[in-house]
């Protein structure tokens, strides 16, 4: 894949990584917002309020889908107890979010959306095909991601990789004015990029755990077998996906 030249709006987020294979990732520049605002979806005009600049502690116990899970005549899916972490080489917690996993089928229709959970791709046994999850956090005004995006729709990245066992679970965070994206962003930018793989929208911003937004697009691969962290970097290089290639052969795919 080439490079894509484009400009950044902010700060760079990243750092080498080495997990098994012993491939370093030099990232590439990740684009920041204006300000730090995020608000509540409320009748189509979010309140502005003031986001943390960074990664904020772990979550706790009682998240919504540990609740959901508790709830009498809910059957739980599958997945790894914790303790859960915010770092490489930790597992990561099950997210819950609004979208589709199968956009294009779905024909990005906003009464077509559905919940897309990290359980979903959890495949300890193999029976699914997925060997990796790639997350991928991005937000509209983000220059950066959507030359990561032009990049995925312009070649076949995600269909090669995904035939030998990669998922990808894309999330759309903010709008263009840095504020909580809404169905119509979802909705736009899927379309727009011919979105295949699962995608959905994080208005509360549950993926800014794991990274600040100001090095915004945030790329993790996770070990679908154990939900583990792989890899974990902000802004974009087309190596990382050339990192997935290299251990999914290390795993026969």
């Amino acid at each position: 894949m080439r490079t894509p030249s484009f400009g950044s709006r902010g700060s760079v987020g990243g750092r080498n990584t080495v997990l098994g294979v012993g491939l370093a990732l030099v990232l590439a520049s990740g684009c920041g917002a204006d300000d730090s605002l995020a608000g509540d979806m409320a009748a189509g005009h979010p309140t502005k309020v003031k986001m943390p600049t960074k990664a904020v502690a772990e979550p706790p116990s009682d998240d919504p889908i540990a609740v959901a899970n508790a709830a009498p005549g809910y059957q739980p899916q599958a997945y790894p107890a914790g303790p859960y972490g915010l770092t490489e080489g930790s597992i990561i917690r099950n997210m819950e979010f609004l979208g589709w996993h199968q956009p294009a089928t779905a024909q990005y229709a906003l009464d077509a959306t559905e919940s897309v959970q990290l359980s979903d791709f959890y495949d300890p046994t193999g029976e699914k095909g997925t060997e990796l999850i790639l997350v991928n956090s991005v937000a509209v005004w983000c220059g950066v991601c959507r030359g990561e995006y032009d990049d995925l729709k312009n070649s076949d990245t995600y269909q090669s990789l995904h035939a030998r066992g990669l998922e990808m679970l894309g999330l759309l965070f903010e709008d263009n004015n840095a504020d909580p994206a809404r169905y119509v962003d979802l909705i736009n930018w899927s379309s727009a990029y011919d979105v295949s793989f699962p995608f959905a929208l994080d208005p509360g911003f549950k993926s800014g755990v794991y990274f600040d937004r100001s090095a915004t697009p945030m790329n993790m691969l996770i070990d679908a077998k154990t939900m583990q962290i792989l890899v974990l970097m902000t802004g974009y290089n087309p190596q990382l996906y050339e990192t997935a290639s290299q251990l999914l052969t290390q795993r026969g795919r």
